[in-house]
């Protein structure tokens, strides 16, 4: 978060006098309003842009009196103490109070995306810069939001807006270095995420979106020490964490993806991300009984989640209990119609139990999604040489 100083006669007049009436509420306020600072030689404000926790500029702390800027305060602090949900509930007291407060709005849409909660993270990054579209880290967040959505060339626009309103904003270049590497331009994107580094190493965000940059490069040794370099100056943040241990997963170092994803189920039981990753590190193996039985507890913990379901039934289905996968791939389709595979795979354990007019259906509806999905070709071919 960004502060201007008032070195103005008038302002010290004010300061010694909430002082003299020893209103040290009143100082709170003062000192942890925001206020949206212009760059100057030497500070590190941004124009336009107030800062989410992880960029290495210190949160104000002070008392328990709240004003209505104190509810984004609070939830920026619990959200650096690791208190996830107690955060996102401070931003929804704030918004409460405030429904045009675009500033909660947008550090809500943040965790959220970090969550892989991204239809709704995305909701309200859209919505933080519907009311104030000037604002850098508005737009950079949004970027991130659609980036983690899959849009990425929305992805790249709204970053580009961040870099323009405000040049030396960091955690603007950091997402659309994401953004490019999704979008394939690798070296651009290396590019970006050093420089990224460059203007702020003291930027958590900074470092992961750099480590991401660099792991879909395969430099996956860099990678995971700009991961580690997160985890450092953020180390409660598990979507961070999760960063890495996603990483050790990739290079095969599954003790270590397991224990960093248990960390996380440590920190965050109510986050099913802990849980679905060591599922997943299991489902590489091809250990699917472990496998399912972490997928089922990311279930619980969140009865919403797709991919959950997804894992769930490629699970059943790997170990030909096709029965088994129909109910799982039916819920990941449900809760998100736009999974081609998913219908794919439920068309062949159709097909697979002899459900051959519900098969061709659900074939159908992975081909109209991805005319180039050879699990629904094979599957029709299939049932046209009956």
């Amino acid at each position: 978060m960004s502060f201007r100083r008032r070195g103005s006669r008038l302002t010290l007049v004010i300061i010694l006098s909430v002082l003299i009436l020893g209103g040290l509420a009143a100082i709170y306020m003062l000192l942890t309003a925001p206020i949206q600072a212009k760059k100057e030689a030497g500070d590190r404000a941004i124009a336009g842009a107030t800062v989410m926790p992880g960029s290495g500029t210190p949160t104000p702390a002070g008392g328990t009196s709240k004003v209505l800027a104190d509810y984004v305060v609070e939830g920026d602090q619990l959200f650096l103490q690791g208190k996830v949900d107690e955060a996102l509930s401070s931003y929804a007291d704030a918004l409460a109070k405030d429904a045009n407060n675009a500033r909660a709005y947008a550090h809500w849409a943040k965790i959220l995306v970090s969550r892989n909660q991204t239809a709704e993270g995305l909701e309200k990054a859209r919505k933080a810069v519907e009311l104030d579209a000037n604002n850098a880290e508005n737009q950079a967040i949004l970027s991130f939001a659609y980036d983690w959505s899959g849009d990425y060339s929305k992805a790249i626009e709204a970053a580009q807006r961040a870099t323009q309103l405000a040049p030396t904003y960091a955690p603007a270049y950091g997402y659309l270095a994401e953004a490019l590497a999704d979008a394939g331009q690798q070296q651009k994107a290396v590019d970006t995420g050093k420089k990224a580094v460059e203007l702020d190493s003291k930027n958590a965000d900074v470092h992961r979106s750099y480590g991401y940059v660099l792991q879909s490069v395969g430099n996956f040794q860099v990678s995971e020490q700009e991961y580690l370099k997160a985890i450092e100056l953020q180390p409660k943040a598990s979507y961070l964490r999760l960063s890495l241990a996603g990483l050790y997963r990739r290079m095969g170092r599954t003790d270590a993806a397991i224990i960093e994803f248990q960390k996380v189920i440590e920190a965050e039981p109510s986050n099913p991300q802990g849980y679905e990753g060591i599922g997943r590190t299991y489902y590489d193996q091809a250990k699917y009984d472990e496998a399912i039985s972490f997928f089922k507890k990311a279930t619980e913990v969140d009865p919403n989640r797709a991919s959950t379901f997804s894992y769930l039934g490629w699970s059943y289905y790997r170990q030909e209990k096709y029965d088994l996968a129909i109910p799982y791939l039916q819920q990941a389709v449900k809760l998100e119609p736009k999974r081609a595979g998913e219908y794919a795979g439920l068309g062949m354990s159709l097909y697979m139990t002899g459900k051959y007019n519900e098969a061709r259906d659900a074939f159908n509806k992975a081909l109209a999604i991805d005319p180039n999905s050879e699990l629904a070709k094979t599957g029709l071919k299939r049932l046209g040489a009956r």
